[in-house]
């Protein structure tokens, strides 16, 4: 009877721990679509910066933008 107690004890900390992996991967891919959605701002500003008006970069197809910043926004557009 010991051993079924332990081996209760077990399997439902394994599952607890299972949850919370998914619960943590979960939240870090959310997380890492926020920094890339703040690493597209950041490049977008830049170049408005550098161009001083906001006309090109706004019109800019996505192919025209760097790979770094055009492929995770691909990603999680196909996401949605």
């Amino acid at each position: 009877m010991a051993y079924r107690s332990q081996l209760f004890a077990i399997t439902t900390g394994k599952d607890w721990f299972l949850r919370q992996k998914e619960q943590v991967e979960a939240e870090i891919a959310r997380m890492n679509r926020v920094l890339d959605m703040i690493r597209y701002k950041c490049w977008y500003y830049e170049q408005e910066i550098q161009d001083g008006r906001e006309e090109r970069i706004a019109s800019m197809e996505p192919e025209e933008m760097p790979e770094e910043i055009r492929r995770p926004m691909k990603i999680h557009i196909e996401e949605i």
